[in-house]
């Protein structure tokens, strides 16, 4: 037989088997996508002449009434519907779930802005007068902010519902919503001649990029309350914050004073009959900083959480922990609680979101506006999603579960006196019967 020492010798061994595997298939993994990606950008330069004259072809003859109308409908996912599907996710689901499509959501877009003024590919009637768009875009196209940012939402939607249950019909309709927003998304973009088809798959491309890196080589795991400690328990999250605030700065403080955008007359000429050409926060790379500056919602989000963390569930992530990311969540909610919480976020939302914009586009300077109007929205946006919100869920009564399950997660740890003395009790008679 073997000894005590063997098997602790077996089981260090089988650790480090273990481990070694892990490390393996993460090399794999990383290995995998950058090939992916190398693939995708070298590809992207490729096919972008000759996808884009394709697209050119079909737009010119695609004409037929109410075309933008239907445009319009068909793209609602992307701006009010992505809202009540975060309302939705919020109300439902983990803490991390929803931080986890604010990230997604914020870098996605932050990457899209970024690379716009890399590439500055034009848009379809920038290039082309034959084109009549249905609406004004004065930011580049390529790669589609609506591929990546429809992608990454409904991926994560995905990952947070596929299994919450084992029905076929529910997992039918997950894989609905993980396809359907997304072709409703391209047909609008198509049709209201505003993208090309290489722009729409570029940014679907790239959003399975950020989501790959984001599950598959980070190991994001969103049900995770370990991964979710980490997060909000260590330095870390200042660092994160920190890095976050500097490569923004540093990458748009770079663009916006040494990189001057110059158009060609005729495609000033193309925008001038749909855009107004004095409007200059819109015009080219101004609009790009907008989208860049979505990364501070992230870190509003992050600021929120740590608020909710030291100053309502004073640094106990047991309590914090139960309360964010308990098991039971799905089944304790109430559901008219449920919807009560959708409709008081989504109507304070509407009033106290406009509160941080300021400054006016005719009279003020483009750097002031960035401040007014990009930063400061979008980091209110995610403190009130993460913190405001939720502390007036907690005053109005109106909180995650139902309100035995808040009573035992957000009451003090320790039992009172008489909890205390009806346990001595059940004690003594445990041990005189």
């Amino acid at each position: 037989m073997k000894s005590d020492q063997e098997y602790l010798l077996d089981g260090k061994d089988k650790h480090e088997v273990t481990e070694q595997e892990s490390k393996s298939n993460r090399q794999s993994k990383l290995n995998y996508i950058l090939l992916v990606t190398v693939i995708v950008f070298v590809a992207e330069i490729y096919v972008r002449e000759p996808l884009t004259n394709f697209s050119d072809y079909i737009q010119e003859n695609l004409n037929f009434p109410y075309k933008c109308e239907i445009g319009d409908y068909l793209v609602w996912f992307k701006y009010k519907g992505k809202a009540v599907i975060f309302l939705f996710l919020f109300n439902i689901s983990n803490i991390f779930v929803s931080l986890s499509l604010i990230f997604l959501d914020s870098f996605g877009i932050f990457i899209t802005g970024s690379i716009k003024l890399i590439y500055l590919d034009p848009r379809p009637f920038w290039r082309n007068e034959k084109l009549v768009p249905c609406t004004c875009a004065t930011n580049y196209g390529s790669p589609s902010t609506t591929g990546l940012d429809i992608f990454l939402v409904c991926i994560v939607v995905y990952r947070g519902l596929i299994n919450r249950s084992n029905n076929k019909w529910w997992k039918f309709m997950t894989y609905c919503f993980l396809i359907i927003p997304q072709a409703l998304a391209w047909i609008s973009r198509f049709i209201q001649n505003l993208h090309t088809i290489h722009q729409l798959v570029f940014g679907a491309l790239c959003g399975y990029i950020i989501q790959y890196f984001y599950f598959e080589i980070l190991e994001v795991d969103m049900t995770s309350s370990k991964q979710l400690k980490k997060l909000v328990n260590n330095t870390w999250l200042l660092a994160t914050i920190l890095i976050t605030l500097v490569s923004w700065v540093f990458f748009n403080a770079i663009h916006y004073y040494f990189v001057e955008v110059h158009e060609k007359k005729y495609i000033l000429n193309n925008i001038s009959n749909y855009c107004s050409l004095d409007m200059e926060f819109y015009l080219f790379d101004n609009e790009s900083y907008q989208k860049t500056a979505k990364v501070f919602m992230f870190i509003g989000s992050i600021v929120g959480i740590m608020f909710e963390y030291w100053f309502v569930f004073d640094g106990d992530f047991e309590r914090y922990d139960k309360y964010n990311m308990g098991e039971n969540r799905w089944t304790e909610t109430d559901e008219f609680k449920t919807f009560l919480r959708m409709a008081v976020m989504f109507v304070l939302g509407r009033i106290l979101l406009r509160l941080p914009k300021w400054g006016s586009i005719k009279r003020d300077e483009v750097f002031d506006l960035i401040i007014s109007k990009c930063i400061v929205k979008n980091f209110f946006k995610g403190y009130f999603y993460f913190y405001v919100i939720k502390v007036i869920f907690r005053w109005c009564s109106l909180s995650n579960e139902n309100s035995k399950a808040v009573e035992n997660c957000c009451s003090n740890s320790l039992p009172s006196d008489e909890e205390n003395k009806e346990t001595l009790i059940k004690k003594n008679k445990v041990e005189s019967n």
